[in-house]
């Protein structure tokens, strides 16, 4: 972001010792500023947009490198052996398994109607990380 803001600056620079030398060209010295300030600007957008065109691997996957981080990132506040809460310990695989073969886990984190949203008052788990463990659950749910 640095940058830009060096590049701006001396535009400035430029554009007002344009405007010294030459007041002719003001038009043109505005033309150039606004421009310059399009060209620069910041561009905000969300997460899914931005990075629509990125593949989500939903097959082959590990409990410990894929689905063990996604759990942990967004269960294990509430739902650790320390926690547990609503007495759901998610703290390890075997912990995983009732909650696997009742359909509870994945249903939760899709917000299917008849079962509690989760992760509860916070945001939807984003749809790649829903689908990477939709994947693992219908391979078998391995524990590698």
């Amino acid at each position: 972001m640095s940058k830009p803001k060096f590049c701006l600056l001396r535009i400035f620079k430029r554009i007002h010792y344009q405007m010294k030398m030459n007041k002719k060209n003001t038009f043109f010295t505005l033309y150039i500023l606004g421009l310059s300030l399009i060209i620069t600007s910041c561009y905000y957008g969300n997460e899914e947009d931005l990075f629509a065109n990125i593949e989500c691997r939903t097959e082959g996957l590990s409990y410990q490198q894929d689905i063990r981080p996604i759990i942990a990132n967004n269960c294990l506040v509430c739902h650790s052996a320390a926690a547990n809460l609503g007495n759901v310990n998610l703290q390890n695989y075997e912990d995983l398994i009732p909650y696997i073969n009742d359909g509870s886990l994945l249903g939760s984190i899709k917000h299917e109607p008849g079962l509690a949203p989760m992760p509860e008052n916070s945001t939807k788990i984003d749809e790649c990380s829903i689908s990477q463990i939709e994947g693992w659950i219908d391979e078998g749910f391995p524990n590698n």
